[in-house]
């Protein structure tokens, strides 16, 4: 029965510690959770060893074995010493964690002194355990003596004992909350190791009894998980975070808030060239890192270019653990922008040739069509004389032919007064009166209404409409749209002019009684096509002008005709 109990208890401690230094090990970049690792697979090591022992039944092999498992026992104490004031006192631990080197000089000189026993240097037994011999029937452990060396150590062991339990004292009676109660929790647990050792070496003085005091360590491994882990001292990431975050295409650095190097993942270890060595060192140790804290907005490595964005990450009490940086490279989006801004620039500069060419052709657009337009006004003259005179001598089919000429005449002269309208019209827009414009147009077209022997008739709205556009614009299209309506209308018809609005737009009508037009060719009108109806085919580059011209205004036209009945030539836009 105490066979079985005792190898139970040693599984337990195989099993709990190897899982234990299995959970921290992806934490396993900072210089405290190591030594967790580490302690916890002592314990594994020495429980498998102590096993093996167990069920081995050759001699030498049991020797060896045992002097195996001495390599690993003489750093547990340290280990158990500089873990716990990590766990439970930070601060002091970075400051004092460079010569925590000084615990573990002693236990180097005992397993330098037992390897070489191992080896069978002369002399060396003797310093360390020599004089083997084997129980009967005691689990089949072997029995030793212990060297003069091993006396030291054990002196040694007693003092780091005393700081060891000193430290659980402090956390106890300086602790607060549940920080106290994991110290006595832990404090507790590892007590019942010590219990079963010093009861083994100065209570039963039973050899065999202390080599089997590894079999009480699981509860001390227990009680060291439950405090850990309920002080957040492993609970910086989930592994499932930690792998994500390892594997990110951006770097990402950790700052603790002392100011020392954490943890980096694989590729900001490759962007900044950081070593496993560097952790726990402070930045401003490790030029790489000293830049990016001076200035943690921006970075220049090499050729890449980076912006920084770091945030803060708090303990569960509000204090600050570490900043945690990340990288975004925006080498080729500064590159894109600086060819974007290239581009634009020779955009620019085409954009001013451009105008300066649009503006020398307006120039020579308005010369031409105001030379030619002097020219056709005096062919006008010409032609009127012309037809003046074929009438005094009754020559009737002379002046029938001259009238027709005369208003052909006039229509490329209007025709041209388009063009020079078109070609100024990228010219700023002002708020136009529509009223006073269309007043201006029927006084223009004073002579044709006469001649034409027809009524114009005029509906004004009641306010004042304004207009944001060009008087030469607005003063074109209807010009175009009244022009037309005269010169399909029959003698003595009436022309009509309504003028309206309301809160959102302007509508113009230009109704006339005269020849109409059937679907087909109001479609091809407003399809801006060529149009084959013999009654249009001198309007139709007019109506293309008025047309681009009301669309330049956002507005759209409207025609509503019925073949030999007259149309009616709706203009609506937007309200200035």
């Amino acid at each position: 029965m105490a066979f079985f109990i005792v190898y139970l208890s040693l599984l337990l401690t195989f099993t709990i510690c190897t899982a234990l230094a299995a959970y921290v090990w992806p934490y396993r970049r900072s210089p405290m959770h190591r030594f967790l690792i580490i302690l916890q697979s002592i314990y594994a090591l020495w429980a498998l060893l102590l096993l093996f022992i167990i069920f081995v039944d050759d001699f030498e092999s049991k020797i060896l074995l045992t002097k195996a498992r001495q390599i690993f026992l003489p750093f547990i104490s340290p280990l158990w010493a500089v873990t716990v004031i990590g766990v439970f006192f930070s601060k002091i631990w970075e400051k004092w964690a460079r010569w925590s080197i000084v615990l573990f000089i002693v236990p180097m000189i005992v397993v330098m002194a037992n390897l070489a026993s191992m080896l069978g240097l002369p002399g060396a037994e003797q310093w360390t355990f020599y004089d083997f011999q084997k129980f009967e029937n005691v689990y089949g452990l072997l029995t030793y003596k212990s060297g003069s060396l091993i006396s030291y150590y054990f002196t040694y062991l007693y003092i780091v004992l005393v700081i060891f339990y000193g430290v659980y004292l402090l956390a106890i009676f300086k602790g607060r909350g549940a920080r106290k109660t994991y110290a006595i929790v832990l404090t507790l647990a590892a007590t019942s190791h010590l219990a079963f050792d010093l009861s083994a070496r100065y209570l039963f003085h039973s050899t065999e009894m202390i080599q089997l005091s590894v079999a009480a360590v699981w509860p001390m491994a227990l009680g060291l998980y439950y405090s850990v882990t309920r002080l957040e001292f492993l609970d910086i990431s989930v592994l499932a975070q930690q792998r994500v975050y390892e594997n990110l295409p951006s770097p990402v650095l950790i700052i603790k808030a002392d100011s020392t190097f954490w943890d980096a993942n694989k590729s900001a270890t490759k962007v900044f060239g950081l070593q496993p060595s560097m952790v726990g060192k402070k930045t401003s140790e490790i030029p790489e890192l000293k830049e990016l804290l001076e200035n943690p907005s921006a970075l220049t490595l090499g050729e890449r270019h980076y912006r920084v964005a770091w945030q803060t990450l708090r303990s569960r009490e509000g204090e600050k653990a570490a900043d945690v940086y990340l990288l975004n490279d925006v080498t080729d989006i500064l590159k894109l922008n600086s060819d974007l801004q290239e581009g634009n620039h020779a955009l620019r500069d085409l954009n001013d040739e451009i105008l300066k060419v649009m503006h020398f052709n307006q120039k020579i657009h308005t010369i031409l069509s105001h030379d030619l337009s002097g020219s056709l006004l005096g062919i006008n003259s010409l032609l009127e004389n012309l037809k003046a005179k074929a009438q005094i001598r009754g020559e009737q089919e002379w002046a029938t032919s001259l009238d027709k000429v005369t208003q052909a005449s006039d229509s490329s002269r209007r025709l041209l007064s388009d063009v020079l309208v078109w070609s100024r019209e990228d010219r700023a827009h002002r708020p136009i009166n529509v009223v006073s414009i269309l007043e201006t147009t029927i006084r223009q077209l004073e002579p044709q209404i006469m001649a034409k022997d027809i009524s114009v008739e005029f509906l004004p709205s009641q306010e004042s409409i304004l207009l944001l556009a060009s008087k030469h614009i607005l003063g074109s299209i209807f010009r175009n749209l009244l022009s037309n309506a005269i010169r399909y209308s029959q003698p003595h018809d009436v022309v009509t002019i309504e003028c309206l609005a309301d809160d959102n737009e302007i509508v113009i009508k230009f109704i006339d009684r005269g020849l109409g037009m059937d679907e087909k060719t109001k479609t091809q009108i407003l399809q801006k096509e060529s149009f084959e109806d013999r009654h249009y085919d001198e309007l139709g580059i007019g109506l293309k002008f008025t047309i681009n011209f009301i669309e330049k205004l956002d507005g759209r036209l409207f025609i509503d005709s019925t073949l030999g009945k007259g149309s009616i030539f709706t203009v609506r836009v937007p309200r200035a």
